[in-house]
Parts: C-alpha cells; structure tokens; sequence
C-alpha cells in the first residue's frame, strides 16, 4: 500500500464541501414550505392558471437579476479586511509542508523522485507575492463579485426549492382533481368513459 502523509487528507476538502451541501438543502427544504404555502395561497387569491407557474417561474427570475443589476456589493472596510485574512491564508499556505507518496512501482517511483524537486520549485515560483498580487484591481473585483453571487446563489437555492415544491404541489392536485372528475385513477379511465367525457 502506498504511504500517505499526515499533513495529506485527500477526503478533507470532499467532506467538507458534502457536509455544507447536505446542510444548505436541509435547510432550503425546511424553510421553503412556508414560502411555498404563501405563493400557492396567492396563486389562488389572483386565479390563475395553473400552466401560469412556468411563466411565474422564469418572470420571478427575471425580476431576482434587474433587482440586483444596480445595487453595489463593494465596500471599503470589508475589502481591507478580506484581504487581511487572504494574505495571512496565503501566508500559511507558503509554510506548508507536503510529502511525497511512495509509489510501489520502482520505474514510477524513480521518476517520482527524480520529478519531485522540479515540482516543488514550481509550487514556490507561484506562490510568490508579486506574482499573486500583479493586478491590484483583481481581487477588489472578485471580492465585490464573490458577495454578490454569495447572495444570488442563497436567493436561488430557495427560488429553485420553491419552484419545484410549487410544480410537485400544482401537479399532485391536477391528478387528485382528475381522479375526482373520473372517480378513479388516470390508470383505471376505461374507453367508454373517455367516450363519454368527449361526447358531453
């Protein structure tokens, strides 16, 4: 078995990301079924139809994008901070030490070694403060842009939930009002009862 070093956790990162992922739609499920009782509750109140949903669906979006458009996420004080923290990270990250795993396969591992000076000197190369921090503009940018899709992606996560509960909910009562209409399933509607319906 090829050894792994212990400042190396491959499933770290992975976990992590799967941990946030699971906990953000747990809590989009939960907190979307009043929101969801309250667009159904409106939907009824204004009449509509119930295929409007898909139109809802891409007009609400549509309004989501021209609400933001105008507004600014840029701030000086959270800029200056965010840098602060980004630096010191990338601080760290410069101290870091990485060990090489031992490859079972001796021509692989020859080349392993041989490789591993050369890769370590390229790490340092890019990790090097003047060329991180060429262009001063790039990282105001992304942090003002990192904000505003920080929000936009919470806001959708909910819009998408919302939609999807909507069209579960639209599409269940269709078929419970067809079974009502039919007095049985979809499944069971035999030809001489769609004879009869088309001929009323």
């Amino acid at each position: 078995m090829p050894k792994t070093s212990k400042n190396q956790n491959p499933n770290k990162t992975q976990k992590k990301e799967s941990n946030f992922v699971e906990r953000t739609r747990k809590n989009v499920e939960e907190k979307i079924e009043p929101v969801t009782a309250q667009a159904l509750l409106k939907m009824w109140e204004e009449d509509v139809n119930v295929f409007d949903l898909f139109y809802i669906d891409r007009r609400v979006r549509q309004i989501m994008e021209q609400v933001f458009e105008p507004v600014s996420f840029f701030d000086a004080e959270v800029q200056k901070k965010r840098m602060e923290v980004l630096k010191r990270a990338i601080d760290e990250v410069k101290k870091q030490k990485v060990n090489r795993e031992i490859n079972e396969n001796l021509e692989n591992e020859q080349r392993d070694k041989r490789c591993e000076p050369v890769c370590k000197k390229i790490v340092k190369l890019l990790l090097n403060d003047e060329l991180i921090y060429s262009d001063e503009k790039y990282f105001e940018e992304a942090i003002e842009q990192d904000d505003e899709l920080l929000a936009q992606n919470r806001i959708r996560s909910f819009m998408d939930g919302l939609f999807a509960k909507l069209e579960l909910s639209i599409n269940k009562h269709l078929k419970d009002a067809g079974d009502k209409l039919w007095g049985c399933e979809k499944e069971d509607i035999s030809m001489k009862q769609l004879d009869f319906i088309l001929k009323k």
